[in-house]
């Protein structure tokens, strides 16, 4: 069936060094907002949103040469913008135009205050703007969801697989600089062969951090250091690498350019990057009599008409 989905990601700090821009000139470009290009046409599959899941899904869905995909994302193609490549920029794109800026409902123990929730809005969504770091949640929080939906493949141990297909975990040589400062890793929770560049960032623990980490297990003497918490293991001080690519310049890897640029996506002619529409309605069809998403219409923000519909043939 239709193919729709949203983006989801959190959001982390780390501290690195200086970085220069990717270069895109190279790729025949498959990412538009020309609307006229997809207008009143069919695709096998339309993807509402080019956040991190969006991509990841538009980049395995268009590896068969038989398919057609579309992608509709609200942002644009910011790469070339150091808010986006360099993750020293930390926060300078949070409220800007690169962020949808959401706001929570209003806190009553706050006075009704609403708080920000950062969300990018861009291809590679929330991924393009996060701190980039690359951990996992607690072992038990993904054990708990077989129980919830009566499927073991949501267990740690079955998820844990697929986790480790999208890292490409870049080992530290025994005296590079993160070692020293005291990075941890187990090598067999790490994935080596996935899109997802993942390093240890050369800059991090620059100021004070190993101290508050020493007077922390003064103060707590059962504070003990995780070798790694990609384990599932999360409690207590550990060190994590980063989405970063592991040359000199340590720029971003996101879904943007783990899963379109470098496996060369954008080249390929049966995938479509539609830029500066967002879907405003997902259309059903009901003549089986189940209920099976069919085309979507889009628009350019909340003040223009909805301009066009486009379907799924894959239902």
């Amino acid at each position: 069936m239709g193919a729709f989905k949203l983006l989801s990601c959190a959001l982390a700090v780390i501290t690195l060094t200086s970085a220069a821009p990717l270069t895109l000139s190279h790729f025949k470009r498959s990412i538009t907002n020309d609307t006229s290009s997809v207008s009143d046409q069919h695709f096998d599959y339309i993807i509402a949103g080019g956040g991190l899941t969006g991509l990841s899904v538009a980049s395995r869905l268009s590896e068969d040469t038989d398919v057609t995909v579309l992608v509709i994302e609200s942002g644009y193609d910011q790469q070339n913008d150091p808010r986006v490549y360099d993750v020293r920029t930390y926060g300078e794109a949070f409220e800007t135009e690169l962020d949808h800026a959401f706001k929570s409902t209003p806190i009553s123990w706050r006075d009704g205050k609403q708080l920000s929730m950062v969300a990018g809005k861009m291809l590679g969504g929330s991924g393009s703007l996060n701190g980039a770091s690359w951990t996992k949640g607690p072992k038990t929080q993904y054990d708990l969801l077989p129980l919830l939906t009566g499927d073991e493949s949501w267990s740690f141990e079955n998820f844990n697989e697929y986790m480790l297909r999208a890292e490409h975990f870049n080992t530290p040589d025994p005296d590079a600089p993160a070692i020293a400062k005291g990075a941890h890793y187990l090598s067999e929770y790490h994935g080596t062969s996935g899109p997802v560049e993942v390093s240890f960032a050369d800059g991090m623990f620059g100021t004070v951090q190993l101290e508050a980490i020493e007077a922390s297990q003064k103060v707590w003497p059962g504070l003990k250091v995780n070798a790694d918490a990609a384990s599932g293991i999360v409690n207590g001080v550990t060190t994590i690498p980063n989405q970063l690519n592991p040359d000199v310049e340590q720029n971003r890897s996101s879904a943007h350019t783990a899963y379109i640029l470098s496996k060369d996506a954008v080249k390929r002619p049966n995938l479509t990057i539609l830029t500066g529409q967002r879907v405003t309605k997902l259309l059903w069809d009901r003549k089986s009599g189940d209920l099976k998403a069919s085309g979507v219409s889009f628009q350019h923000d909340e003040n223009s008409k909805p301009i066009s519909v486009i379907t799924a043939n894959r239902l």
